[in-house]
């Protein structure tokens, strides 16, 4: 069973969190979505790393870690996929995931056009991939979007 977390800053007065767990349980039916919080202070970073860099590893291996707290939301910004130790990360390319040691593997994936700025995680996701030879492939989820391209990121 996979387990999906989610960490964000949109708060919980309106549809937002709904909407994003609606569009991961169409692509991933089976998987358990667990909240971590909602309620980030918007574009706090800081917060938000600290927050995962305590809950990460309390749940198990294979587990997917969706964060999604930017002040950027909206631009051009990538998505920032990570694995470690068994666990797969997705945040903006902003900092949130510099927790994890130099030893993890961090690859850029792109924000698809038609996406919806707050969903780019979620969206890029659908739903579970993983670095292996330099190329990303399927591991979990049942549909695979089309992924244009990817570079390995060297951890700024």
């Amino acid at each position: 069973m996979t387990i999906i977390t989610l960490l964000t800053d949109f708060g919980t007065s309106d549809s937002y969190v709904a909407e994003m767990k609606g569009v991961l349980s169409t692509y991933a039916p089976k998987a358990t979505l667990v909240d971590i919080t909602h309620e980030v202070s918007p574009g706090d970073v800081r917060g938000a790393q600290y927050l995962l860099s305590r809950s990460w590893m309390f749940f198990p291996e294979g587990t997917i870690y969706v964060a999604v707290v930017d002040a950027g939301v909206g631009t051009d910004r990538r998505v920032l996929g990570a694995t470690r130790f068994g666990r797969y990360f997705l945040a903006p390319d902003n900092g949130l995931l510099s927790f994890l040691s130099l030893n993890a593997t961090f690859i850029s994936i792109p924000v698809l056009p038609e996406a919806a700025p707050t969903f780019m995680a979620a969206t890029s996701l659908r739903l579970r991939r993983e670095v292996v030879d330099g190329r990303i492939t399927r591991v979990a989820g049942q549909r695979q979007l089309p992924i244009r391209s990817t570079r390995r990121c060297r951890f700024r």
